[in-house]
């Protein structure tokens, strides 16, 4: 399984420039708004968190950040359909790698694979610590790994 760790609850509202870097983080609306009128000329771009569908016409994008910035992440589960291999092969490489270990039958993050990209995702919004995954840069020496499953 996965190692829980508590970290702090994000903000709904966040405003970044043009480079994704945060001007501000607030549960407050009206404080998002002003945030991003005050930076748009700049590029400046609030996004709601929580928000699931997007009206184009609206100041407030879905989501955390710009879909060109994010880092797509996948599970092991999504990298073992997308390489034709076994999600049992492609955890054992996460082992071999030392990105993940097992104690006790369940899965741990070490921070090897914190360093690289490991991330503990829950599975919607609404979803306790216990319900969630953990996901992986599509990038690097991972998939290179992967690919090499089978050959």
């Amino acid at each position: 399984m996965i190692e829980m760790t508590i970290r702090p609850r994000k903000c709904r509202y966040v405003v970044r420039d043009a480079a994704g870097r945060v001007l501000s983080e607030t549960d407050n609306r009206f404080v998002a708004c002003w945030a991003w009128l005050r930076n748009r000329r700049n590029g400046a771009q609030a996004h709601d968190r929580l928000m699931w569908i997007e009206d184009e016409r609206s100041w407030l994008r879905a989501g955390d950040m710009q879909a060109a910035v994010r880092i797509e992440k996948l599970s092991a589960t999504q990298l073992a359909r997308k390489y034709n291999v076994s999600t049992a092969s492609v955890q054992k490489k996460l082992v071999e790698l030392g990105y993940i270990e097992v104690r006790s039958g369940l899965h741990f993050f070490t921070e090897v694979g914190r360093n690289v990209g490991g991330e503990y995702r829950k599975n919607h919004a609404d979803a306790s610590d216990a319900d969630g995954h953990m996901v992986w840069p599509f990038d690097g020496p991972l998939v290179a790994a992967i690919q090499s499953i089978n050959k």
